[in-house]
């Protein structure tokens, strides 16, 4: 009984631990940025509340769409509503942490604590990563079959590149440093031959359950959708047009930028990207700042906000 206690008292401890750890990182992450989000403050008397609106809505459907991921990928029944919740407390700590470790042992504590064990949960978390990733490459695909006429980033060089031609460059560059690195580097090629059987052993776990795996890669794709719908209203609430297809290329180069950049929520690398991108498709370096700081206003700054309240709350109920 006395075992007990103390070992209740150690895990009550150990959680005002990570709940203080957390606040400092908040704080950490937050003061520096202050600056930065009152002038996005001030982007807000000059745009289409029309489309603001339409941003922020697509903004908070990604919640939806990330619960129904979790809940058609886990292995126990998920409440749904608890599901959202958790997607949006793990949005906070995804903020406070490089690499999506914030979200990810977030997403893990929620699943150990609705019955999965230590296995199951790690298979879950790793399935939604992997749906995610091939579900921005179907939309990739997709944006390059289908969008023969899309304007590439290198269409107002003194030489011409294709579309299609440009996917083959990317896809053929990608070949070859992969051939090198299975060739020449052997610990990289154990991690990447670990890498890819863990990919065929996630898919071998829902073999049982397609429909469910489908219907977790539908919403995947739909979440990134989603994003790439804020990112377009954003553009479009500054008075800048841009067609979807090349909205869609654009965050994934600012996605590109905050997973290469290990900083917390991709601080730097994410608005690096995503500027990039924009004036790659020939938006003014003004309008481009200007369309950036709102995007992230609305996907890092509200995300922050929301998420602190949501993952306090998850901490109180014992969901996390």
């Amino acid at each position: 009984m006395a075992n007990q206690k103390a070992h209740a008292k150690t895990n009550l401890s150990a959680k005002r631990g990570l709940g203080l750890l957390i606040f400092l990182l908040f704080l950490y992450v937050l003061l520096p940025q202050v600056k930065k989000f009152h002038s996005s403050l001030a982007l807000l008397k000059h745009v289409n509340l029309y489309w603001l609106g339409l941003a922020l809505l697509a903004s908070w459907l990604t919640y939806f769409a990330a619960g129904a991921v979790y809940c058609f990928l886990s292995k126990k029944r998920l409440n749904y509503q608890k599901t959202v919740l958790i997607q949006v407390a793990s949005n906070f700590a995804n903020k406070l942490l490089p690499a999506g470790a914030g979200a990810i042992g977030t997403s893990y504590n929620y699943l150990r604590n609705n019955g999965h064990n230590k296995t199951q949960a790690a298979v879950v978390v790793a399935a939604n990563n992997m749906t995610g990733i091939i579900g921005h490459i179907i939309i990739l695909v997709t944006v390059f079959s289908f969008s023969r006429n899309i304007i590439n980033p290198f269409s107002n060089m003194h030489f011409h590149i294709t579309s299609n031609e440009l996917i083959i460059i990317l896809l053929t560059a990608a070949a070859i440093i992969g051939g090198i690195i299975v060739v020449w580097l052997k610990k990289a090629r154990r991690v990447l031959f670990s890498f890819i059987a863990s990919i065929v052993g996630n898919l071998k776990s829902y073999r049982h359950h397609p429909t469910r795996l489908i219907a977790a890669l539908l919403c995947a794709i739909s979440m990134t959708l989603l994003y790439a719908l804020t990112l377009h209203a954003s553009i479009e609430s500054v008075g800048v047009n841009v067609p979807f297809p090349q909205v869609i290329l654009i965050l994934t180069f600012g996605i590109a930028g905050g997973t290469l950049v290990p900083t917390p929520g991709g601080l730097g690398g994410a608005e690096a990207g995503l500027l990039g991108g924009l004036v790659a498709y020939h938006v003014s370096s003004g309008d481009a700042l200007v369309i950036v700081l709102l995007y992230r206003l609305l996907t890092y700054w509200l995300a922050l906000a929301t998420g602190f309240i949501a993952f306090f709350v998850s901490g109180q109920m014992g969901y996390i």
